[in-house]
């Protein structure tokens, strides 16, 4: 089959074109921008939050935050949005000062984020130690999120407080719209009588008891086996008689009980060192929730 050199010229012409556009993070930037502003207006909002996302990986701009926020509220996540509102804002400002143009998004953003503010609770979170791990309703927070406040939809939330060495602290608030909340956690560091009350270091303890008890037995076994080779050993001159195989075989099944009481022992008394040292449960990841509120 043969190309005519048209085709070749074309087919070179778009290869070139896309690897420019991979080379290229503002042209991907771009299109994909274009893509998700085309999916918010046919009102495939979860297409265009993706391709806005992927746009924002590729180069930060106020206008692809602006149109997220915008995804957001069309998807029923107001939290969510009121960040990517407020970070659209200062983001804008900030390039406002050199280049103009901004303005505009700025504006537009304060102007949608005060229309959207009475619909939203605020809370604020105090954490001591200032290092200790915060979750929102299940949720990690990231440290920029706590500094920062909190948006949250009106109704009840737990705030749950973790760090090594210390006692977990939760507090349930109830927010209604408009309204806003102080929090404060102070966690409590764990004494050694108090580390040991959590169920995983229970559990820990009493595998290593009953590991240390199964290696004293196979200790016991062993010994008994031995004992019992070496009476063998003195009665017999190479190979046993009839009248004593029956020592040989209890012999070896003694021997073999020892060596697997000695494995399981040991097994045993490992899983116990290991969940007697684990540190105290912790909380699962964060979903995609407070995504947004990690992400900007």
């Amino acid at each position: 089959m043969r190309f005519r050199p048209r085709f070749l010229v074309s087919l070179a012409l778009l290869l070139a074109s896309a690897a420019g556009v991979a080379q290229d993070p503002r042209g991907l930037a771009q299109a994909r921008y274009a893509a998700g502003v085309a999916h918010f207006d046919a009102g495939r909002h979860e297409d265009a939050l993706r391709e806005l996302d992927s746009s924002l990986d590729a180069v930060s701009s106020p206008n692809t935050r602006l149109m997220i926020a915008r995804t957001l509220l069309a998807l029923e996540r107001p939290a969510d949005a009121a960040y990517a509102y407020e970070l659209t804002v200062a983001e804008a400002r900030d390039l406002a000062i050199r280049q103009p143009r901004y303005a505009p998004t700025a504006d537009a953003a304060a102007a949608e984020l005060a229309s959207l503010r009475p619909r939203l609770g605020r809370l604020r979170i105090q954490l001591a130690p200032e290092d200790a791990r915060a979750t929102l309703d299940g949720a990690v927070l990231a440290a920029a999120a706590i500094d920062t406040g909190l948006w949250v939809e009106p109704g009840d939330h737990e705030v749950r407080a973790q760090a090594e060495g210390f006692a977990d602290a939760r507090r349930e608030v109830h927010l209604d719209a408009g309204d806003e909340a102080d929090v404060s956690l102070t966690l409590t560091a764990l004494t050694p009588d108090v580390i040991i009350q959590h169920p995983h270091r229970r559990l820990g303890i009493a595998l290593g008891v009953i590991g240390v008890a199964t290696l004293g037995a196979a200790v016991v076994t062993l010994v008994l086996a031995g004992a019992q080779h070496r009476d063998l050993q003195a009665q017999c001159d190479g190979a046993c008689p009839e009248a004593l195989q029956s020592d040989v075989t209890r012999g070896q099944r003694l021997a073999r009980t020892g060596y697997t009481l000695s494995a399981v022992g040991a097994l045993t008394l490992g899983s116990g060192l290991v969940l007697a040292l684990l540190p105290g449960p912790q909380s699962a990841p964060g979903g995609a929730r407070l995504r947004w509120q990690v992400r900007f």
